[in-house]
């Protein structure tokens, strides 16, 4: 699982930075993601987007705790998305 996920963080990061806020922005804000997740996948530390995100006014999501499955289905949607 460590190579699938490394290989997806490998492939996000072929984004430009603003694609990759946008994304790791639309998945966070429709709850797909959390917010650890969503700053990795912006290519930020997790304060910094917390930052970024009260900068632009979006509301912090309540911290949700994720489990194997729940972090496989992150993971597939992230395929899904970075294979458009």
């Amino acid at each position: 699982m460590a190579d699938e996920e490394a290989a997806i963080t490998r492939e996000h990061q072929a984004f430009r930075p603003e694609e990759r806020w946008q994304l790791a922005l639309e998945l966070y804000t429709t709850e797909q993601v959390s917010t650890g997740r969503a700053a990795e996948i912006a290519g930020l530390g997790y304060i910094m987007f917390m930052e970024k995100l009260s900068e632009q006014r979006i509301p912090l999501m309540a911290a949700i705790v994720t489990n194997d499955a729940e972090r496989e289905r992150e993971e597939a949607l992230l395929d899904e998305l970075l294979s458009i």
